[in-house]
C-alpha cells in the first residue's frame, strides 16, 4: 500500500483527486484488526438509525461516503454480507 500512496502523491499535480481516492481505497480494505471503513460505516449507520431498512441505510451511506460512488447494488451486497456474519 505504501507504493500506491507514493505513486498517488507523485501524480497529485497532474491528477489532484487521485490521492484522496487512493486513501479511500486503502481505508476500505479490511485487515486483520479492522474490517474496513465501508463496513464500519454501514454498521454504524444501522446502529445509529436503529434500522435494517435498505433504502434508509443506503441513502445515509451515500451521503457519508460519497468518495466511493457506490450504487444501490454494491451497498446491498455489503449489507447482505454484514447480516450473514
Amino acid at each position: 500500500m505504501t507504493a500506491l500512496t507514493s505513486i498517488s502523491r507523485a501524480l497529485q499535480d497532474t491528477f489532484p483527486c487521485v490521492n484522496k481516492a487512493v486513501e479511500a481505497y486503502i481505508a476500505s480494505v479490511p485487515t486483520k484488526y479492522f474490517e474496513g471503513a465501508v463496513v464500519t460505516c454501514l454498521k454504524e449507520i444501522k446502529q445509529e438509525l436503529n434500522t435494517n431498512h435498505f433504502e434508509t441505510i443506503s441513502r445515509s451511506f451515500c451521503k457519508r461516503m460519497p468518495i466511493y460512488g457506490y450504487g444501490d447494488l454494491q451497498v446491498k451486497r455489503l449489507l447482505d454480507s454484514i447480516e450473514e456474519e
